[in-house]
């Protein structure tokens, strides 16, 4: 299970790992935006995602709070990206900018969703240190998940060491 801050990097590392490890992958922004960014019925989105974790292996790609206690609870693993927010608006504006002056298209996300940035989505990603992280382990504790078996990424080190490890293992 990969969560963490928008723009930290979660779904080019989901990928790598998949490409590494060959377990399959279920990124949630490409599962829960139709497109053109309409949002999927919540009730049906939480299915589906009980669904995917109900499954023998998975690496699923997301935040989708309402979610994170049925991922955790079926996970045996929990990556949590923990970048600084200055790093991830950064790394948002430059997708939305390659996204708007490259048509650069993500591939975590469904067809007709041009990359956006407003100010709700800046402001997600400023208090998400002190609101979103918070609320998220909380839910992850809830879901009887161990802090000591928590992934932590804080660094690019951290990531590409963690990278590494699976190539070798």
């Amino acid at each position: 299970m990969i969560v963490g801050s928008s723009g930290a990097g979660k779904s080019v590392f989901s990928r790598n790992l998949h490409q590494i490890t060959n377990i399959p992958l279920y990124p949630l922004d490409k599962i829960f935006w139709k497109p053109g960014w309409e949002e999927s019925d919540k009730a049906d989105f939480r299915e589906k995602v009980l669904e995917i974790a109900k499954k023998d292996t998975w690496i699923i790609d997301g935040n989708y709070g309402d979610t994170i206690e049925i991922r955790a609870a079926e996970a045996d693993t929990i990556i949590f990206f923990d970048y600084p927010r200055s790093l991830c608006i950064w790394r948002a504006m430059k997708r939305f900018l390659k996204g708007r002056l490259f048509q650069v298209k993500r591939k975590d996300i469904s067809e007709d969703c041009e990359e956006r940035m407003n100010w709700p989505f800046f402001m997600w990603i400023w208090t998400y240190p002190h609101k979103g992280r918070k609320k998220a382990l909380a839910q992850i504790e809830a879901a009887g998940f161990s802090f000591e078996k928590i992934i932590f990424i804080k660094r690019e080190r951290d990531k590409n060491r963690f990278l590494k490890n699976k190539l070798t293992t």
